[in-house]
């Protein structure tokens, strides 16, 4: 895929997110995605996954975990097979009650137009200190 198309494909992924349709996302995912989300001890829906299958499981945790508040997506950058995505981000975690915010960055890897590999970077003492009881 051109760079232009990489971007058009990752959009269509936050979108899919953003509408709520994590069965379409999943589409756009390949089968043996890695899934690269820093483990935090407090947030249980963290943690490196595998596979289609295992990133379903982590959606439908963050989905118990917490609710999304504000979720943007400011700039696409691309280069070859990757997309950078910078955003910022504010959820409440459910069982605390507790909001957080935090800027991130979203590191795609396109192959074969899907989405082979995702890697968050986001404030994770920030967030852990929303789900601390």
């Amino acid at each position: 895929m051109s760079e232009a198309g990489n971007v058009e494909l990752v959009k269509r992924g936050y979108a899919a997110f953003n509408q709520g349709n994590v069965v379409a996302l999943l589409d756009l995912f390949a089968p043996d995605i890695e899934w690269q989300w820093p483990s935090v001890a407090e947030i249980p829906h963290s943690g490196n996954r595998r596979g289609r299958n295992e990133v379903a499981r982590c959606f439908e945790l963050l989905a118990a975990d917490e609710e999304p508040v504000d979720f943007q997506q400011r700039d696409f950058i691309s280069q070859g097979d990757h997309v950078v995505v910078i955003g910022s981000y504010k959820a409440r975690a459910k069982a605390t009650q507790r909001t957080y915010e935090t800027d991130y960055v979203h590191v795609w890897a396109v192959r074969d137009g899907k989405l082979a590999k995702c890697q968050l970077v986001y404030d994770t003492e920030t967030a852990a200190n929303a789900y601390r009881r």
